[in-house]
């Protein structure tokens, strides 16, 4: 088995088990959240339906299938976990009550 196929079976494997055992967890994390009506539980949810099923997709394609940059279906996977990234940290932001740290944005 050369150091190719080799590859690609570890990616192929994480994936595999990886993703369910992920969205295992964050829906878990989502129920418990849900329960005891904690703010980040529209984040969590997000974060398990937008960002992680195109963050799978990508990973299988540049990773398993090995499609390097370029092509316009890989631009279009990145251009829409781009935007599921940026949904969710602004409903991780909005679950903080829309204050963003003093540290990134400094306001007299």
């Amino acid at each position: 088995m050369n150091q190719l196929s080799q590859s690609m079976l570890v990616w192929g494997c994480t994936l595999i088990f990886g993703f369910p055992l992920i969205t295992i967890i964050l829906g878990q994390l989502g129920d418990s959240l849900r329960r005891r009506e904690h703010p980040l539980t529209v984040f969590v949810e997000k974060l398990q339906k937008f960002v992680l099923p195109p963050l799978t997709i990508f990973l299988i394609i540049r990773n398993v299938l090995g499609i390097e940059d370029g092509g316009i279906p890989v631009q279009v996977l990145e251009t829409i976990l781009g935007m599921a990234i940026i949904h969710t940290s602004l409903c991780f932001n909005q679950s903080t009550n829309g204050r963003l740290p003093f540290l990134i944005f400094y306001t007299k």
